[in-house]
């Protein structure tokens, strides 16, 4: 008698549990996202960001002979500045730079520390 009232207890409880909606979630988007299923970004960033994510990768590419390179960034267009050993090295702080989500132009000012020899 007793387990048949216990069963039944269970039984509403979890039927009240099921039927409460979720507070948390948000409404009209999915808790996971599909493998496949596209995903939207928001694109404006702080130029503080496309910066900093401009830095990373240039420091990726070779840490050492593109240190002195300036980055200013003004309503997403980047401006490189300072010096570099080759050519080589500042076309790839200007790739790294045009890689960055929210660039709009880049402008490569970066003059060579050997100008002509490389």
């Amino acid at each position: 008698m007793h387990v048949k009232r216990l069963m039944t207890l269970a039984s509403l409880l979890l039927l009240a549990a099921c039927t409460q909606p979720k507070q948390n979630a948000p409404t009209g988007q999915p808790a996971l996202r599909a493998l496949g299923a596209k995903v939207t970004i928001d694109q404006a960033r702080s130029d503080e960001s496309i910066g900093f994510e401009i830095r990373k990768r240039i420091d990726m590419a070779g840490p050492t002979d593109l240190a002195g390179v300036i980055i200013q960034v003004d309503d997403g267009q980047v401006t490189l500045r300072g010096s570099a050993p080759n050519r080589q090295a500042a076309w790839r702080a200007e790739a790294a730079a045009h890689a960055v989500a929210g660039v709009k132009s880049v402008a490569n000012e970066i003059h060579l520390t050997t100008p002509g020899l490389k």
